[in-house]
């Protein structure tokens, strides 16, 4: 789900071109639903704590960072808190 509005979107792709693009891909994203919680407030896991990778994850919830490999999982869930694979194993 968008965390932010138009203008902020407007903002970031003057500031960062390209980036409205890969919002865009985050946010059209079908993900699994957790298999702990059965929640569908997941999120893609990424690696790397960059602006631009800040940016995204600050506009999209379907973005959850962490600072360096390996990666504790495929898919985070923002209702329990857990990482998990798409084969539905939890971290």
């Amino acid at each position: 789900m968008l965390k932010v509005k138009q203008a902020d979107l407007n903002r970031f792709e003057s500031q960062y071109p390209g980036i409205l693009k890969q919002i865009m891909s985050f946010e059209s994203a079908i993900l699994p639903g957790c298999p702990l919680c059965h929640s569908t407030n997941t999120a893609i896991v990424e690696v790397g704590i960059i602006a631009w990778t800040m940016t995204i994850a600050a506009a999209t919830s379907k973005c959850q960072l962490v600072p360096e490999q390996p990666k504790p999982a495929e898919f985070y869930c923002g209702d329990c808190r857990r990482y998990f694979d798409a084969g539905l194993s939890i971290h």
